[in-house]
């Protein structure tokens, strides 16, 4: 009986790290682990979240931030050119272009037409403000996803070395079982020869030692599933090792990550009505085309929808003819409004995904609020197991202790004390299996707020 309590004893203690191995967790501006106790201990954590960043999903959302970034810097770009050139072939007969001059003048057959124009944008106004007001929305939302990325790979990697280390000492443990399970096979062996036991306790006394073998068997197979879950997300190379009880992650603030990301899409949905609305005006233009000479122009131009001007210069192969070429210069002042009704219910659309948008605002702070709640009670309640843990460790060493005096005293025999000894190593297993799950709740919330151990590298910078 003793060695089936045992085995359910190891069951309960190594279930935990060999069931997270199949959970993913997902969560990444810089909150940071207020320290392991040790500086070894901080090294080891230091050199294990150093390499999430160089893994494939980390480097995937810094590569589309980047891309983000440069679309808002081409967007708040003040100057825009632009050149223009074409070449037109005539197809004529010969003519004399000139009559009253002698021979035959042929028309010039080639063409060429050329322009370069200048738009200045020295402030955003109308559609290149939502223009600018876009890519802002995108930046931050791919700063949040380099957040969530790089989070998501610590707790992956950080949780994935902890229970490497739990597993290991899960197999410490089952084999100390094992070893004990024989001792006591042989102690039994012992006492059925001189006839102080039955049959039955042979048979129990043996399957004691295929259970506890069994147990090392499950245990190093555990150990293997995190190695490898470990080097997926490490690679290879030989990792550090951790220990989560010296680990002490403050319970985090901040703004859920769902509700950052409705709060984008709200702040983006305000801009269809923006333009809608600008649809529905007329657009004014203005321009003073300064006559160079027979070809060539210089024109300055404002227009309403952008309030951006733009200086052009054309060259035309054609050029004026009298009484054109008279002409200094030309202003010319322009008013366009296109209106119809589904301009109306473009506006109509606009403003109903707006409503729609600040509407799924509202519902992710409720569900937001209501799983940090819930999440910050399984914190509060891993810690308390965590704090029962550390009884039970500490009342294994007190019935060690209280054992081994009995022992010398000859009031108990060594199977006791090795039964003690197993009991305690039993309960530090369940102290590092509890202080891993309190460890957990709390990445829990880290993921929460997408709030990474370590700062991103590039994730606060404009």
């Amino acid at each position: 009986m003793r060695r089936t309590a045992l085995a359910a004893l190891l069951v309960a203690a190594l279930a935990p790290a060999a069931a997270a191995q199949g959970a993913g967790s997902s969560p990444a501006a810089g909150a940071a682990v207020t320290g392991p106790t040790g500086a070894a201990s901080e090294g080891a954590l230091a050199a294990l979240l150093a390499r999430s960043h160089q893994h494939p999903a980390v480097l995937a959302a810094q590569a589309a931030l980047d891309a983000a970034r440069a679309q808002l810097q081409a967007a708040r770009s003040p100057v825009r050119l632009e050149v223009t050139g074409g070449v037109t072939r005539l197809d004529v007969d010969e003519i004399d272009v000139n009559p009253l001059e002698p021979g035959v003048q042929p028309l010039e057959r080639t063409l060429l037409n050329a322009s370069a124009g200048v738009t200045f944008r020295p402030f955003a106004f109308g559609d290149i403000a939502d223009v600018v007001d876009q890519r802002e929305v995108a930046v931050a939302q791919a700063e949040l996803d380099l957040r969530s990325a790089l989070v998501s790979v610590q707790v992956r990697t950080l949780e994935a070395a902890l229970q490497l280390e739990l597993a290991r000492a899960g197999v410490a443990v089952a084999e100390e079982g094992a070893a004990l399970a024989r001792e006591a096979l042989a102690a039994t062996e012992l006492r059925a020869s001189r006839g102080a036991a039955t049959e039955r306790d042979l048979r129990e006394a043996r399957s004691g030692v295929a259970e506890a073998e069994s147990l090392v068997a499950d245990a190093h197979s555990s150990l293997e599933l995190a190695e490898l879950s470990l080097r997926t997300l490490l690679g290879d190379g030989e990792p550090p090792a951790v220990d989560p009880a010296a680990f002490d992650l403050p319970l985090p603030e901040g703004e859920p990550v769902e509700v950052i990301r409705a709060g984008l899409q709200a702040r983006l949905a305000e801009l269809a009505p923006r333009g809608a609305q600008r649809a529905l005006l007329p657009v004014a233009q203005a321009s003073y085309a300064f006559n160079l000479g027979e070809h060539d122009t210089l024109t300055l131009s404002l227009e309403s929808r952008t309030l951006q001007p733009g200086v052009t210069f054309t060259h035309d192969a054609i050029g004026r003819s009298f009484p054109q070429t008279e002409v200094r210069g030309a202003l010319t002042v322009g008013v366009a409004w296109s209106i119809s009704p589904e301009s109306f219910d473009a506006l109509r659309a606009a403003e109903a995904q707006l409503e729609a948008a600040r509407l799924a605002l509202e519902a992710a702070r409720q569900g937001a609020a209501l799983q940090e709640r819930a999440l910050i009670g399984a914190a509060e309640q891993a810690q308390r197991a965590l704090e029962l843990a550390r009884a039970r460790r500490d009342d294994a060493e007190a019935r060690l202790a209280e054992t081994r005096a009995r022992v010398d005293a000859g009031l108990a025999t060594p199977l006791e004390l090795q039964a003690d000894a197993l009991a305690l190593t039993r309960a530090e297993l369940e102290l590092r299996s509890a202080s891993l799950g309190a460890l957990r709740s709390t990445l829990d919330l880290y993921e929460l707020y997408a709030l990474p151990l370590t700062a991103a590298p590039e994730a606060s910078a404009r």
